[in-house]
This record gives structure tokens, C-alpha cells and sequence, in this order.
């Protein structure tokens, strides 16, 4: 706190020759849309703010220096009191006590942001006639301190940071543009407060149908069904009856919004299971991500006995992971590491999708954003240390001939062509003196493509040899880099614009055994995502395994929530 009154005074002289020199439109968001007012306005009586008590409150708060120049200068622009008036908090006061009491619906918790405390304040404020002028004027400036604690997270999130390890998720900075401070000064009315508040959070699709399902399995929590276990003791083949099936029955009803039909799962004879409760499973499992058989075995029950509780919980976690994205490019590739699966977006257009194979739980993917800047057909293979280290050595250890008679792999020590059958690997020699180049070819370890991007993680899409992998319904077997199950597709799609490059040009110089790279001239985003929950083009919603453990990691983060939290607690 100190630090920042050092500064305050600076800060605030800024902010108020600032203040002086605007002349804000007072009915444009700053997007350029329009709050619409939804009464005509009153003469309100509000209190001026000046320095001094501007001053003394802001010292006094708790909390981070961001938000606290937040509140400095949308008090020098405005010198007013925002939601106390001299008598009564006004209209504006209670909408936003109402967002926050209901910020569930975000995911969010209302305790964090103690609406049940704001009030008691109020009303203890305006029990003593006349209220205390300075009383007020600090309790409007904790308010308007509450309005941006919830603003920041409904824009960026509540969490800052992930408790990953090193490099596993890597947050891209988002710009804060203050574009809060200038919309708390344009609502004036309930009807303008929800409209900043529909502003503030995400203008993703997708958040929005979480927000669907989130209430939808936040009524289910204490459903009888809902937390009823089903104990796994055999697997439940489609035309034998079983006891089990009236609560497998019941389980699936609770999801039927998000099925075809509660018509296929209901039957005459309870116990049977029957080939329409076993079509009913087949599209529960296509929605969890398992082998859709109709066969209810351990990992269909393991989905099937899973909370409604932890459901809502894994929605409110993936809307979180919204907000932190936030802005696309017009055009991009997006990977969502759970579910396997790549594709290409143009506009809202999905123009371009496939299966892909990611990182192995002990070789993760890791979760951020880079740019395709170039194509690279029939590639060698430059082996990471890491994998030097933990494959290629040991396998010379075992036999010095191992890679002789592998011809297409080269190897280098400081810089000259050796004969890795000369050395003698039992001795300590050092990693970094060597470089191990894979040739092109049929059996390179990239395939016949690789398509890259400019990362010290040493991370890029790629062909791969061994295209048997991607009739599995789990695919994390590579070493961290993305396999593509139609390399050649994404090449001619990436290549379209370009005369010499159409598809049998493409195909020739895949498998040419000799490399050539092609620079895009549009470039691309790449968003590697991990996305355990999400709500398709039908309306239904998906889960996935939390595949590297992040899920549980984050929750754990995202559900402390202290009860008795100072008010601008640092998030």
C-alpha cells in the first residue's frame, strides 16, 4: 500500500488533467454499441468527490495498484458520487448488487465480492440522518472498487495464473484497455447496468451455451438420481437384464436435453437392457469421448456416476478458460488438446477440420498460441535432446550398431559426420556435443510434412508414419508435437492461394525425399486449447478426460474462495 501513495499524488494529477480534456459520449459503449436507457433520467443528488477524499479512501483500500488507478480516475472524470446519493443509494446500486448476488450464472461466486456486506453498509450509512458525508463517499468508492474486482474477472477471469507446471500452460497477456471505467460512467439505469455487464463478459458463442448448461445442471445437483452411485460389478451387454438398468435409466433422463430422445432410453421392462437404452448409451459415450458400442463398462458408469455437482463445476471451469483467451483473428487453427480433434475457422465458417494425435500425459502438449508461418515438405528430423536423451541413447548403450544399419538417420559430433557404431556409449559423454538428423522419407518420424511455428517449446503440426493410431478414440501418444491425420489436406488448404502449389504439386514434393519449404503468405494463429467441456452445433454437451490433470489442478484454485475476503482481495 505505501508503494502507491508514493505514486497517488502523480497518478492523480495525470488523471485529472486527463479528465479535462475529454468529452465523452455518455450513451456509446466503447466498442461503439449503445447502452439503451431504459427510464428517463432523474436529477439525482449526488455528492462531489474531490481530491482530498478521493485521496484518503483509495489509500485505505486493500488490493492491487491496477484497480486502484481505476478508481482514481474514473472519480476525476466524473467528481461524483456513483451509486449513493445524499438521502438513498440509488436504482443503479441495487442492479449491481442483483448481477453480483446472481454472478453464478458466470460461474462466479458472490461471496468474493460480499453483496450481503455492501448492503448491511448502506443501510447502516443511511440509518443515521443525515448520513455521514465522508462515511458515504468512502463506502461509494468501495463499490465502485467492487464494480471493477468483477468487471476484471468477467473480462479476464478471476484466476491470473495456472497452477501447471513449467511451460504445460502458457497465458498470453491480455491488454486492458479500461474500457470499464468509461462504461460505469454511462449506466444510468437497471436496464443500462445489465447491458455492461452483457458487455463485459465474453462475446464467445460458446460461453454462452455453457451458461445454459450451468443452470441446467446446477438444478440437478440434488437430484436424488444425480447423486445415486451405480457400483460397477460386471459389464451391462445390450439384451441381458440387469439391476442396475432402472438407475441407468434414471441417470440418462436427467441428461435427455442433451440427447436425441428421452423417448429411446424409456421402456416397459425396466431391467431389460434393451437396443434403445443401448442407442442412448452409444450417443452418451460419443458425448464423453468413448468408444460408442452401447456396452455400459467401467469408464461409460465411471461418466454416468459423475456428480451433477462436478459437472456444473467443469462447465464453470471451461467458461473461465473463455474468458482468459480473449480476441480471435479473423481467421485461425485451433487445436482442443482433450478431444483430439484440429480445425480451421474462417469468419464463423468452420472450413477445415481433423483428428490429430497430442502429447502423452508424461510429454504434455502444452496449452498456448503461436502463428503457422511456413510448410515444410518431405522434412527431416533433427532429434530434441530430450528425446536423445531418454530414447537415443539408451538404445546405443544397449547397441552401438543400433541406428547403422538405419540409414537414414545421420550423426553429428561438434559439428562432423561420425559413425555412431565407432563410439563407446557406455562412457560419459556429453549430450550437447551431439546432433542426430533423421533423412526424409516414408519412415521419417514427421511423415511427409511438418508445418511450423516459431516457439522456443520446439512444438509444431506434422505428418506422422504410423497413421493406424488415429482409429483410437484416445490419441495421446506423441511426444508433445501435433500428428495430423491429413497432413495433405491442411497443406493444399494452407496453399490454396498460391498458382504452383495445387495438389499434385503438393503430393510430388511430400514424397520427393527432399525438403522444401514454403513461406505462407497468410498466416495463421494456432490456438492450442485444453477444452474439457463444450456445447456443439446440436445443442449437446460435451465432456472430456481431464487428460494431463489440469482440470483438477485448476479447481482446486478456482474454488478457493475466502469468506471473510477484504474487498479488493488480489484476485
Amino acid at each position: 500500500m505505501k508503494p502507491f501513495k508514493n505514486i497517488l499524488n502523480i497518478l492523480l494529477a495525470v488523471t485529472l488533467l486527463a479528465s479535462c480534456q475529454r468529452n465523452l459520449t455518455k450513451t456509446e459503449l466503447p466498442d461503439g454499441g449503445i447502452i439503451q436507457q431504459t427510464q428517463p433520467i432523474e436529477v439525482k443528488q449526488f455528492l462531489t468527490v474531490d481530491s482530498a477524499a478521493l485521496y484518503t479512501s483509495v489509500a485505505d483500500l486493500p488490493g492491487d495498484d491496477t484497480l486502484r488507478s481505476k478508481i482514481i480516475r474514473y472519480y476525476s472524470d466524473n467528481h461524483s458520487t456513483r451509486w449513493l446519493e445524499e438521502d438513498k443509494p440509488n436504482t443503479v446500486f441495487a442492479a449491481f448488487m442483483e448481477q453480483i448476488e446472481t454472478c453464478g450464472s458466470h460461474g462466479l461466486f458472490a461471496a468474493e465480492y460480499n453483496p450481503a456486506g455492501l448492503r448491511l453498509q448502506v443501510h447502516a450509512l443511511y440509518g443515521n440522518k443525515p448520513a455521514d458525508i465522508r462515511t458515504l463517499i468512502a463506502l461509494d468508492i468501495k463499490i465502485t472498487a467492487t464494480f471493477f474486482k468483477f468487471a476484471r474477472h468477467l473480462r479476464f477471469g478471476r484466476l491470473t495464473s495456472v497452477p501447471e507446471e513449467k511451460n504445460a500452460w502458457l497465458r498470453s497477456p491480455q491488454k486492458d484497455d479500461n474500457a470499464d471505467i468509461e462504461l460505469l460512467g454511462m449506466i444510468s439505469d437497471p436496464g443500462s447496468m445489465a447491458d455492461a455487464i452483457l458487455f463485459l463478459q465474453p462475446v464467445d458463442d460458446q460461453y454462452k451455451k455453457l451458461q445454459s448448461a450451468l443452470s441446467y445442471y446446477r438444478s440437478l445437483e440434488s437430484s436424488e438420481a444425480g447423486m445415486t452411485t451405480i457400483p460397477f460389478h460386471e459389464k451391462m451387454l445390450p439384451g441381458n437384464r440387469y439391476a442396475a438398468i432402472p438407475a441407468v435409466r434414471r441417470k440418462l433422463l436427467l441428461n435427455a436435453p442433451f440427447l436425441e430422445s428421452d423417448s429411446i432410453i424409456r421402456a416397459s421392462d425396466s431391467l431389460l437392457f434393451d437396443a434403445n437404452l443401448a442407442g442412448a448409451i452409444k450417443e452418451f459415450q460419443r458425448l464423453h469421448g468413448l468408444y460408442s458400442d452401447g456396452v455400459i463398462g467401467e469408464s461409460t458408469l465411471r461418466w454416468l456416476n459423475q456428480s451433477f455437482r462436478e459437472k456444473a463445476e467443469l462447465i464453470a471451469l471451461n467458461m473461465e478458460r473463455i474468458r482468459w483467451q480473449g480476441p480471435r483473428a479473423d481467421h485461425y487453427i485451433r487445436v482442443n488438446i482433450p478431444e483430439f480433434r484440429l480445425w480451421i475457422h474462417e469468419g464463423v465458417q468452420t472450413t477445415l477440420e481433423m483428428d490429430v494425435i497430442v502429447g502423452a500425459p508424461n510429454t504434455k502438449t502444452p496449452v498456448f498460441e503461436d502463428t503457422l508461418e511456413s510448410v515444410v515438405l518431405s522434412p527431416t528430423w533433427t532429434v530434441p535432446p530430450s528425446i536423445m536423451k531418454s530414447e537415443v541413447f539408451p538404445r546405443l548403450k544397449k547397441n552401438p550398431s543400433y541406428y547403422t544399419a538405419r540409414k537414414n538417420y545421420v550423426f553429428y559430433r561438434k559439428g562432423v559426420e561420425i559413425d555412431p557404431a565407432t563410439l563407446n556409449w557406455e562412457t560419459d559423454l556429453n549430450i550437447h556435443e551431439f546432433r542426430v538428423v533423421q533423412k526424409a522419407g516414408f519412415d521419417n518420424a514427421l511423415g511427409l510434412a511438418k508445418f511450423m511455428m516459431p516457439n522456443h517449446l520446439n512444438i509444431y503440426l506434422h505428418d506422422t508414419p504410423d497413421h493406424s493410431l488415429f482409429s483410437k478414440t484416445f490419441r495421446a501418444f506423441s511426444h508433445g508435437c501435433i500428428r495430423l491425420s491429413d497432413p495433405a489436406a491442411l497443406a493444399e488448404y494452407l496453399l490454396k492461394d498460391e498458382v504452383k502449389w495445387d495438389r499434385k504439386a503438393i503430393d510430388k514434393a511430400m514424397n520427393s525425399h527432399s525438403p522444401t519449404r514454403v513461406t505462407l503468405k497468410k498466416q495463421y494463429p494456432v490456438y492450442l486449447e485444453y477444452k474439457t467441456v463444450w456445447v456443439d452445433e446440436r445443442g449437446q454437451v460435451n465432456f472430456r478426460n481431464d487428460l494431463y490433470g489440469h482440470d483438477k489442478r485448476q479447481l482446486r484454485q478456482m474454488t478457493i474462495i475466502p469468506t471473510a475476503a477484504p474487498m479488493l482481495a488480489t484476485r
